[in-house]
């Protein structure tokens, strides 16, 4: 008897299916392909197990896709930055219940307690099985080093420099990973270690809740965002690592670290250097960015406090070429001029993010202005005083923190003990009275011939706040009542989280020099303080209907 032949239609249908299904199978084990771009650095990381600065120039990427178990608390994230010489890695796994391997124990599973496993294929290929280059490699509480787990899992690979931090919450790895090593299958690679780079890369952490047992609960990734975990042997679940501003294209200069430190006293903006500013670091304007050598030179000192940030400013240079405010002359920049360059947000990238600013100081200029609006817009926002010697010209300045972060409030918050921030100070000098012809630029942090700090936020270097009150944000909200500008000129404004009734003024020794009573509720109150012709310390008195409250304020005129 002849088997019947299947209709072709019912062919097509079964044909259909079996696609689908393998289409859909292959939609299940193939991941996304993110890619993660690692920032060069011409300033190597302490391998210590603590953030240096310089690591805030690196994108954060983290590691929170579960491809492996079910919902959890742990998680991670990571900072990657690159020179000629090593690929640099910052890598926090947060996760308060610790599993670590027994090194020394008998048990050959290490990867079934807590460790964090990175893959990485500079080749680069479409494939996804291991190629010439690629490799996983494995990092795991407690035990000094890397080791491939493809070898003996106790042979620590000591090319490899490597610092743990292990916390209660959370532990830290920091590595600086040789490009010989990483590329060791195939040395011709090496070569191919340039700007704009590309690798195949994935990084998870495994968590393991049952210490002392090999029970992985989780294995969580940066990259695949299936529930296939099997990043060890495919390397299609895999991203990429791509490596951005390097020297040919940019790069950043060195990156250091000025260390502004906190005052309780305020000092008097009039252009001389109360006694304060010796308790402030010194840094210098050294470094030529454009032009030759140049007789003249420039040193600063920052403090800051709650609510400004402080500046003392000189700049040594016998010959003066001042821009000429009522001129129509727009080019104030080929003149002699300050500018400093701030980014609270502190970002990676070359271009301008939210929160970074380039101001300008003039001398014979009353105050800061916004090279990127009307250079003839003064800020009456900061307060400034200038002292113009025949050698040198000084500028001493009171910024308003709310000034500062003003594109991003929420900034505001973040102005702490210990915070970073990207920042900058040049001065140009022109020895061409009133002509516009900048002979030179001198930076504090650039250290490069490129002096395009004014485009480029990685020619900046690092601000950060040392010496302050362990938590600035907690006082600052509790603060019932705020007094600002402080130092004042003519006018002051005083917020208040209760009604203002009263506001008197005293001087240093009690004398009442100004009085002012409010019939509203008012919560803010602006003073005119013009009336008050001797410049010094005051006390300004509030009164509210929660009682009475006394602040410092410098006059100054």
């Amino acid at each position: 008897m002849m088997k019947k032949n299947l209709p072709l239609a019912t062919l097509c249908i079964f044909a259909l299916l079996f696609l689908a299904t393998k289409a859909n199978l292959f939609a299940q084990e193939t991941a996304r392909r993110i890619t993660y771009e690692a920032v060069y650095t011409s300033v190597a990381p302490v391998i210590d197990g603590f953030e240096d600065p310089i690591w805030q120039t690196a994108n954060e990427g983290l590691m929170d896709q579960i491809v492996e178990g079910d919902e959890t608390s742990a998680n991670g994230k990571f900072r990657i930055l690159w020179d000629e010489e090593f690929l640099y890695f910052l890598i926090q796994v947060n996760d308060p219940i610790r599993s670590a391997w027994d090194f020394e124990s008998e048990n050959v599973n290490p990867w079934m307690y807590d460790n964090v496993e990175i893959f990485i294929g500079p080749a680069n290929h479409p494939e996804t099985e291991y190629l010439t280059g690629d490799h996983q490699y494995r990092f795991t509480p407690g035990i000094p080093g890397l080791y491939n787990p493809w070898a003996d899992p106790r042979e620590i690979d000591e090319d490899v420099e490597f610092a743990e931090n292990d916390e209660d919450t959370h532990y830290i790895f920091e590595i600086a990973w040789p490009w010989e090593h990483i590329v060791r299958d195939s040395l011709e690679l090496l070569s191919e270690i340039v700007n704009g780079k590309i690798m195949e890369f994935e990084i998870q952490f495994a968590d393991n809740n049952t210490p002392g047992e090999p029970i992985r609960d989780n294995v969580v990734a940066w990259n695949n965002d299936t529930d296939d975990g099997n990043s060890w042997n495919n390397t299609d679940l895999w991203g990429f690592l791509k490596l951005v501003g390097g020297p040919d294209n940019e790069g950043p200069s060195r990156r250091i670290t000025y260390e502004a430190v906190y005052t309780a006293t305020a000092p008097i903006i009039d252009g001389f250097e109360d006694p304060i500013w010796e308790t402030a670091n010194e840094g210098l304007m050294d470094q030529i960015v454009e032009g030759e050598e140049t007789t003249a030179n420039g040193n600063f000192r920052i403090l800051w406090d709650e609510e400004f940030l402080y500046f003392y400013i000189q700049v040594n240079d016998p010959i003066r070429s001042a821009w000429d405010f009522e001129s129509e002359e727009v080019n104030p920049w080929m003149y002699d001029n300050v500018e400093i360059f701030i980014g609270p947000a502190n970002h990676s990238q070359a271009e301008y993010g939210t929160g970074d600013h380039q101001y300008r100081f003039t001398p014979g200029i009353p105050g800061l202005y916004n090279p990127w609006t009307d250079p003839r817009e003064i800020d009456e926002d900061v307060e400034f005083a200038e002292n113009d010697e025949d050698t040198h010209y000084i500028f001493e300045i009171a910024w308003p923190w709310e000034h500062i972060v003003r594109d991003s409030l929420e900034l505001l918050n973040q102005i702490v003990n210990g915070k970073i921030m990207e920042f900058e100070i040049q001065f140009a000098d022109n020895n061409t009275p009133g002509q516009p012809i900048r002979d030179n630029v001198v930076a504090w942090n650039n250290d490069s011939d490129d002096g395009n700090s004014w485009n480029n936020t990685l020619l900046w270097g690092f601000l950060k706040l040392t010496g302050g009150p362990t938590n600035v944000e907690n006082i600052v909200q509790q603060n019932q009542i705020r007094v600002f500008p402080n130092p004042a000129r003519n006018m002051v404004t005083i917020q208040s989280s209760s009604p203002i009734t009263e506001v008197y003024l005293t001087n240093m020794i009690g004398q009442t020099v100004l009085n002012k009573k409010f019939n509203t509720n008012d919560l803010q109150s602006t003073i005119d303080l013009s009336a008050i012709n001797t410049a010094g310390i005051y006390f300004i008195n509030i009164l509210t209907e929660t009682g009475l409250q006394s602040q410092k304020i410098v006059i100054s005129r």
